[in-house]
């Protein structure tokens, strides 16, 4: 039975990352094709990291963190990459790097929401309660990443009722996105 689960596991696994072993393929290529094209490399990176997520590999983490170097090399004022850099620094729980990381990727796309989130779990990580409640009374709840974002400050100061509440909310915005990445929350 063991060996059977294991082996589900195993298919499920590859099936997962088919979609990203192509789209690597695919970037490699433009990355040969065009080798100043920034966004590429940061675009690939992205990749690499939605794979270590599915297979816990930490040489997808390490090729992320090579093409986000190249890709601030070839254009340093490039958001994707400052964004992902601040993934991989939350990944590893360096809360600091992931902050300031956070805050370089805000100045080329202020109106990022997922960025919002990304501050706001490393505001709470490194206990700044000034600056995470600041961030939550400026947020209105009306996007995915705004109300998670609020749910976890509502959880960070022991509101757990409030924080249910916009957790719910999160719950039914992915179910309205029929986002394949939000199923957990349904």
């Amino acid at each position: 039975v063991l060996f059977t689960l294991l082996n589900t596991e195993a298919l499920a696994l590859k099936v997962s990352t088919e979609d990203e072993n192509k789209k690597i393929q695919f970037y490699d290529h433009k990355i040969q094709e065009h080798p100043n094209a920034y966004a590429v490399y940061a675009q690939l990176a992205d990749v690499y990291l939605e794979r270590s997520k599915k297979t816990f590999d930490p040489n997808d983490i390490l090729k992320a963190k090579s093409l986000i170097q190249a890709s601030l090399t070839v254009y340093p004022y490039n958001y994707l990459a400052y964004r992902n850099k601040a993934r991989i620094h939350n990944y590893v729980h360096d809360f600091q790097q992931a902050l300031e990381a956070t805050l370089n990727a805000e100045k080329y796309f202020p109106t990022d929401p997922t960025l919002t989130l990304m501050k706001m779990d490393n505001y709470i990580a490194l206990d700044d309660k000034e600056n995470a409640e600041k961030l939550a009374k400026s947020l209105k709840p009306d996007n995915y990443q705004n109300v998670v974002a609020l749910g976890n400050w509502h959880v960070s100061i022991h509101q757990v009722d409030a924080a249910k509440e916009f957790y719910l909310k999160a719950r039914d915005y992915a179910i309205k996105a029929k986002n394949e990445s939000l199923g957990h929350w349904y």
